[in-house]
């Protein structure tokens, strides 16, 4: 069976899902696909038996996998939910020694037939995500008037109020690094240009003033630490109400000052250290962020997809439509540089390095009609830069992390 939405709403004509995973891949089955919670029939589990409790749907059994065996499969289709499906199937397999109908998470899907869709999936399934994923369901509320969780997310699919899931900011193109396969492509910038901090809170202005809440704004570089103007970005993005959290990523390479410690210590505020320990010592920034009370994570650095050279790849439209729905970046990534929203961050860096200079953005000095600019630029079904990346296919290359460039 094709693993297409298209196809999957065909068979639920005569089918029922059988889901295998009830963890977090489904909660984003869910966001997604809220119309399918009539189709699914029961859980396949390895870890869980009993019942599932799903806010908003009720309750559904949940089977250990050997429960297969007493199913007809002519009267279902098997769902994989988990970012390893394959193994799933291959247990299903062993189990039931058969063919059966199934399919996987996520589903590929055509934006530009299935537009209702997209609203969903690029805006508002993120948007709940990442407030779960920040833990700001309760200051979203109090900003929004909201009761619960459903009645916040029916306020948005009825577009009784507007949001958008996050916005990196660039800071600054300098760093401390030259990692060789650097997503944002910070080591080609040869020559460093201050970025001008009152285009971008202009900037950010314009773009708080459209939506109730925006849930995130992320502070990026290059190294963020090593940009003259963060003291006052932060200092803005600290007092604004409808920013509900701001989070900084850092190679941890660059040790505030005082000043900088005094804005960190905002409750709003989270510093996301890139684990990069193999190639750098991070311990005087981390000693640092822990003597100063500062809410910090570190994120673990195992490996990276490499997106591949700079070259244009010269694909088809059909695989760049695939390529984008793929990529988080397309809808958890439009990526702020002074005065223009950008596709992604490496998209932004294509285009400030004229590497591919026709790539699209959104004019924020020009405030026609801006909210539904914005959020027309989040539902597009596909993005020209994805020409110049490799990190949404579907045979990745993982690389070890942060290597330097002699």
């Amino acid at each position: 069976m094709n693993n297409t939405y298209i196809e999957l709403v065909e068979q639920l004509k005569k089918r029922k899902i059988i889901a295998f995973g009830c963890g977090g891949v489904f909660e984003k089955f869910m966001l997604r696909y809220p119309s399918m919670k009539d189709n699914i029939s029961f859980f396949i589990d390895n870890n869980l038996t009993g019942y599932k409790t799903i806010e908003g749907w009720g309750q559904l059994p949940v089977y250990a996998p050997s429960y297969l065996e007493k199913c007809d499969l002519d009267h279902y289709i098997i769902g994989f939910f988990t970012e390893k499906w394959e193994k799933m199937k291959n247990q299903v397999d062993s189990i039931l020694d058969m063919e059966y109908e199934f399919f996987y998470y996520p589903l590929e899907i055509d934006y530009k037939i299935e537009k209702e869709i997209s609203y969903q999936h690029r805006l508002i399934a993120p948007i709940m995500e990442v407030i779960g994923d920040g833990n700001l369901l309760d200051k979203t509320l109090e900003l929004t008037g909201k009761t619960n969780r459903c009645s916040l997310l029916e306020s948005l699919k009825n577009k009784e109020i507007y949001s958008i899931p996050r916005i990196p900011v660039v800071l600054t193109p300098k760093c401390t690094l030259r990692c060789k396969d650097c997503n944002n492509l910070m080591w080609k910038f040869q020559e460093y240009k201050e970025l001008h901090s009152q285009k971008i809170i202009n900037s950010l202005k314009a773009i708080i003033q459209q939506f109730d809440f925006v849930p995130c704004v992320e502070l990026i570089g290059g190294e963020p630490f090593m940009a003259s103007i963060l003291k006052e970005i932060l200092a803005f993005l600290c007092k604004e109400k409808k920013v509900l959290s701001i989070e900084i990523t850092t190679n941890a390479t660059v040790v505030p000052n005082d000043e900088i410690i005094d804005l960190l210590k905002n409750e709003k505020v989270i510093v996301r250290i890139s684990d990069y320990s193999r190639v750098i010592k991070q311990d005087r920034f981390i000693s640092s962020m822990e003597k100063n009370r500062i809410h910090y994570v570190e994120l673990p650095m195992e490996w990276w997809i490499s997106p591949g050279g700079t070259e244009k790849r010269g694909r088809k439209v059909e695989s760049l439509v695939k390529q984008y729905y793929a990529c988080a970046s397309g809808y958890l990534c439009k990526t702020l540089w002074e005065n223009k929203l950008y596709p992604c961050a490496r998209a932004a860096s294509l285009k400030e390095l004229d590497i591919y200079a026709d790539c699209a953005y959104v004019d924020l000095e020009n405030q026609k009609k801006l909210r539904e600019r914005i959020i027309n630029f989040f539902l597009a079904p596909t993005c020209g830069a994805c020409d110049y990346c490799d990190i949404a296919l579907e045979h990745k290359n993982y690389v070890e992390p942060a290597i330097q460039m002699q």
